[in-house]
């Protein structure tokens, strides 16, 4: 899995032992605010665990990236992305989607959205990957801010879609950047 890296970031592959930063931010109530549950640090540490693990995983059907700052090699988030799937549970060839976190002590920095747009072109242009979905609640202006930032468009507003908190979020947008000059040639 490759390094991936910005002018102020390096994203390398997630390691187990970056739990403990992790930890560091992502039990703050700011950071779980829009999330679908709140983790305890115990259980934030075992999905860091586990992201490692696929990060190794053959064949590889994930790509989780820590994200750490050029300056400081400090851990400031995550971003990773999963293929997608249909009703029945068969990967749709060429699309992902996409999830990231990052320390709220670092929101509004461009940090995400310089993140994102390194991830995209590894999509694209490595993976050859059309289509890289991703979405946000629209109380979380800032997720979704930065996949605009980054290139994405807005397809959907889907209205009590999202379950989180022991509620139901009155919308759910959804974004996608994609590439339909990666297309499958038989796809006309």
């Amino acid at each position: 899995m490759p390094i991936l890296e910005t002018p102020r970031l390096i994203l390398r592959p997630t390691e187990e032992s970056d739990a403990d930063a992790f930890a560091r931010f992502s039990n703050e109530k700011e950071f779980q605010q829009y999330l679908a549950a709140v983790r305890s640090p115990e259980e934030n540490g075992a999905r860091v665990a586990k992201w490692a693990a696929l990060n190794k995983a053959a064949p590889r059907e994930q790509y989780i990236w820590t994200i750490l700052k050029r300056d400081d090699n400090s851990i400031i988030g995550n971003i990773r992305f999963w293929p997608e799937k249909n009703s029945k549970g068969v990967p749709l060839p060429g699309v992902v989607g996409l999830g990231y976190g990052l320390d709220p002590a670092h929101w509004g920095q461009g940090y995400m959205t310089e993140a994102l747009k390194a991830v995209t072109a590894f999509a694209h242009d490595t993976l050859k990957l059309h289509r890289v979905e991703g979405a946000a609640l629209e109380e979380n202006p800032g997720s979704w801010k930065v996949m605009e930032k980054a290139g994405y468009q807005r397809e959907s507003a889907l209205r009590y879609r999202f379950y989180g908190h022991g509620k139901y979020w009155p919308t759910l947008y959804e974004y996608a950047s994609v590439r339909p000059d990666l297309l499958p040639p038989n796809n006309t």
